[in-house]
């Protein structure tokens, strides 16, 4: 949903500034789609925060470097948890 609506609030945006009607209506709006746009990217962003830590093992606040076969378990799980649903 994150993603479908920053896209359309996006193109709002762009349509809007890049028109005729931004003279109209475009300056009283671009600054609130484009706190929305910014608003809908860190909410996509978050959506990936749990997951990008799993794969990363962050620990500690750094990040360290898994040997090849972790990697492998860590995507095995992450498949079979996200497949899921």
């Amino acid at each position: 949903m994150t993603l479908f609506l920053l896209n359309n609030y996006h193109y709002i945006l762009k349509t809007v500034v890049n028109s005729p009607l931004n003279d109209a209506i475009g300056r009283e709006i671009e600054p609130r789609y484009k706190e929305l746009v910014a608003s809908m990217i860190d909410d996509y962003q978050a959506t990936w925060k749990k997951a990008i830590e799993f794969l990363l093992d962050i620990n500690a606040g750094r990040t360290s470097k898994l040997a090849p076969q972790k990697i492998k378990e860590k995507f095995s799980v992450f498949s079979l948890f996200f497949s899921k649903k």
